[in-house]
């Protein structure tokens, strides 16, 4: 090899593999194929050929920790905090004029909600519905978007969708209404709030998994 083909070699070897893309220092590689990613991103994926990129996030919290609701927090600048039930719930309070003890039974509930959306793998809201009292919690949690989809990778390690047009069609609303009573007693037996769910059993046909579905307005209140 001469000495020309020699310089030029090693030139090659020290250039890009990708001329078109920057060289800095706040990117690098990940393990997740060839995505260049800023340090202050993360990228949240259960398939390496699924990525999507969100704001990277210091998680303090753990699946069953992030539940955990302390009035007290953020009383002071220092230690306030966006994430986690707790925020969730002074939220609900700040806008629906809800107290706390009703935050609370709604939040059980958004719990069990997202317990049967994990277990029955309903990602695309085409299975099971929530409650009015629920579906006002999930809504204030999915606009604070970012924490929402964090939220969800770790409690159901899953972003689970929701469906603005889900109520259009009658039929299919019924029928996961009513996939989502029978997975409420299967799942939690007496132990969920059937006021909070919009579900009352009548003694004739709470052995056959049978629910009366109540109109709730919009605040919550059973209509007859």
């Amino acid at each position: 090899m001469t000495e020309d083909n020699t310089r030029n070699a090693a030139t090659k070897s020290k250039a890009p593999t990708n001329a078109a893309e920057p060289i800095s220092s706040k990117r690098s590689k990940n393990n997740l194929g060839d995505a260049v990613v800023d340090k202050d991103t993360s990228i949240v994926s259960s398939e390496n050929t699924n990525k999507i990129l969100i704001s990277a996030r210091a998680n303090d919290f753990s699946s069953k920790t992030w539940w955990m609701v302390d009035m007290h927090n953020g009383d002071d600048e220092e230690n306030s905090t966006t994430q986690g039930a707790t925020a969730l719930v002074k939220r609900c309070m700040r806008v629906y004029n809800w107290s706390i003890g009703k935050t609370r039974k709604v939040l059980t509930a958004y719990r069990q909600f997202l317990t049967l959306k994990k277990e029955h793998k309903d990602w695309n809201a085409t299975i099971l519905s929530p409650s009015y009292l629920v579906d006002q919690m999930w809504h204030q949690h999915i606009l604070d978007v970012v924490n929402y989809t964090h939220d969800m990778m770790l409690l159901c390690g899953h972003v689970v969708g929701h469906n603005p047009d889900g109520a259009l069609d009658l039929q299919q609303k019924t029928e996961r209404d009513e996939t989502t009573h029978k997975a409420l007693e299967e799942r939690f037996a007496n132990k969920y709030d059937k006021e909070i769910w919009g579900v009352d059993s009548t003694d004739t046909s709470a052995n056959q998994g049978d629910f009366t579905v109540r109109v709730t307005d919009k605040n919550g209140i059973m209509n007859k």
